[in-house]
């Protein structure tokens, strides 16, 4: 990626998206989710925080069909002024309506408290393997990763060998990439671990 800004590899991240054949990219966005519905993370996890996919980010739709029907409490995010967000109840994909920047959001009943078991699916135009992100620049979720208590995974349609960033990023512990899931930072000792699939 050379020396390019943060702002310069976003432009070119979405022209790489953009392009990539309609087709390679329903493959790959239905191999992920299968991925991830297979995944011991998955499994494990009562509590979901999930963003609701817009533009041509992966398709989740099937995950979270599937996701409701296992019995899984979703929360979806909100955004609020400050650049805050919170997450909302998610039990009927019908009753969602488009909310800040024509994303699809939740009704917005009591906000929904993350604990250690909850599991959030991050999104991004770029993630690299220690869990770096290069996001859409608002830096909602870097402020609300900063207070999360529990398991982050990156939904990494695009891996760079290394993102720039700042003090303020928040890496992911985890990266769902079309083959599995890895491992990239213990989560109990905070450093990086290489290579461990977790649960494909």
């Amino acid at each position: 990626m050379g020396a390019l800004t943060k702002v310069q590899l976003r432009r070119r991240l979405l022209q790489e998206r953009a392009a990539l054949p309609e087709e390679e990219r329903a493959c790959c966005h239905a191999q992920m989710v299968r991925q991830l519905l297979a995944s011991s993370l998955y499994r494990q996890a009562e509590r979901i925080f999930t963003f609701l996919p817009t533009r041509q980010e992966v398709d989740l739709w099937p995950f979270l069909r599937q996701a409701l029907a296992d019995g899984k409490a979703l929360a979806a995010p909100v955004c609020l002024p400050g650049r805050q967000m919170a997450f909302y109840p998610v039990e009927d994909l019908a009753a969602l309506h488009p909310g800040a920047y024509g994303i699809m959001e939740p009704v917005r009943t009591r906000p929904v408290q993350p604990d250690e078991e909850t599991l959030c699916l991050v999104p991004g135009l770029c993630f690299d393997p220690g869990g770096g992100r290069i996001g859409y620049g608002g830096g909602y979720y870097d402020r609300f990763l900063a207070g999360f208590p529990g398991r982050t995974i990156g939904i990494a349609e695009q891996i760079s060998e290394q993102l720039p960033s700042g003090p303020w990023d928040v890496p992911v512990a985890y990266l769902l990439t079309r083959t599995g899931i890895l491992a990239v930072k213990s989560e109990t000792e905070g450093t990086k671990a290489s290579g461990g699939k977790h649960g494909a």
